[in-house]
């Protein structure tokens, strides 16, 4: 039981590290656009590397876990996380960068779905033990990590830094604090020769895998995009534009920390459909354009919106018909963090040809697409 707690604590915190990275890296990009003077279609192309480097890991991930096990994909993925930050941040040479940035994504492809494969099977021993689900606990990791990257980021553009500084000291903490705690991780799951890598394409699977994309693309592009939008939309000062993804990931760490009480409650289908309305909602007050306090509770409902689809979205990877565990989840994975890392580039390119808010448009309709699809996924057992 004590290990299980251990685990449980160190997994919490490697989420968590993890969107703080993010957080903290999203409401620095508008300072990299200025840097380097792009505009949005070249910073789009720039993200895509991120985008690109995660895809070409998650894609094999299926055969990766079941070859090496998520604690040394883990492990590989965090260091190189951690360790590529205060590159990006420090570097005014384009070549550096743009290396920088598809190895930065090749090491958050390998951590998002070892981590995330962690996460189900811990969950499960702690159900068996305990009888409570924990999954939307950990993604609240995620988002508290979020909250607190953007909030420091926040702090640090207000002093008028450029965040280098902060941005080495999480490098070093998190490196010394990864190996430190590396044993706390859970040994590589025991799999047959039968099961290794097995999958078929299931009614499930496409709908769970494709609402993974829809709202982890929805996320990525509040994440890089929210910040631009506040500035260039709403008017607001460089400094205040960061709030908007603060409170997104405020409101998404709250609903998630209170996620696996409802989980334990209600049926997941409903949950889906219930979040994809608070979503919509909340995106189109966000799109609304009225002042800066309803466009600032638009992203905290969206965030609420989303808060536990992911967790109920990546627990099914365990139910899914002749099809393995590792092999579903690096699925689901790969489809969810693709959209997250994707939605960033196909905002750009629509910015460019379309504008910016019907550009942000694209989010609300993929937030009612997954309220609509939530019941034919999950409550029809027909696959």
């Amino acid at each position: 039981m004590k290990h299980l707690t251990y685990a449980k604590w160190f997994l919490f915190s490697l989420f968590a590290g993890n969107g703080l990275l993010f957080g903290y890296w999203a409401v620095h990009i508008p300072l990299i656009q200025k840097r380097f003077s792009v505009d949005a279609a070249q910073l789009g192309l720039l993200l895509l590397l991120i985008a690109g480097g995660s895809a070409l890991t998650m894609l094999t991930s299926g055969k990766t876990l079941s070859w090496f096990g998520s604690k040394k994909l883990l492990l590989i993925g965090a260091t190189g996380l951690f360790a590529l930050l205060p590159v990006m941040m420090w570097t005014t040479h384009l070549a550096i960068l743009i290396v920088a940035m598809g190895t930065f994504g090749i090491a958050n492809g390998l951590m998002d779905v070892a981590m995330n494969e962690q996460a189900i099977r811990l969950e499960e021993a702690v159900i068996q033990k305990q009888g409570k689900p924990i999954l939307s606990g950990l993604h609240g990791a995620f988002s508290l990590g979020g909250l607190t990257g953007a909030s420091s980021g926040y702090l640090s553009l207000k002093e008028g830094s450029d965040g280098l500084l902060l941005a080495a000291s999480l490098c070093i903490f998190g490196l010394i604090f990864l190996w430190v705690g590396e044993r706390h991780l859970l040994a590589a799951r025991q799999e047959s020769h039968e099961e290794k890598g097995s999958w078929r394409i299931s009614k499930k699977l496409v709908l769970v895998a494709g609402m993974a994309f829809l709202v982890l693309l929805s996320e990525g592009a509040i994440a890089d995009w929210s910040a631009v939008y506040l500035e260039k939309a709403i008017g607001v000062t460089p400094s205040r534009a960061a709030l908007g993804y603060a409170i997104f990931s405020l409101a998404m760490a709250v609903g998630r920390f209170g996620g696996d009480y409802v989980r334990a409650r209600a049926a997941a289908h409903d949950i889906l459909t219930f979040c994809g309305i608070i979503a919509t909602v909340g995106m189109s007050m966000v799109l609304w354009k009225a002042n800066e306090p309803i466009t600032l509770i638009g992203f905290g409902l969206l965030g609420l919106g989303f808060s536990n689809i992911v967790p109920i979205l990546f627990g099914a990877s365990n139910d899914l018909p002749d099809t393995s565990p590792a092999m579903g989840l690096s699925i689901i994975v790969s489809c969810g963090y693709l959209g997250f890392l994707s939605g960033p580039v196909v905002i750009g390119f629509l910015i460019q040809h379309a504008g910016l808010t019907p550009a942000l448009s694209l989010i609300a309709v993929c937030s009612a697409v997954v309220a609509i699809c939530a019941s034919i996924a999950l409550a029809n057992k027909d696959y």
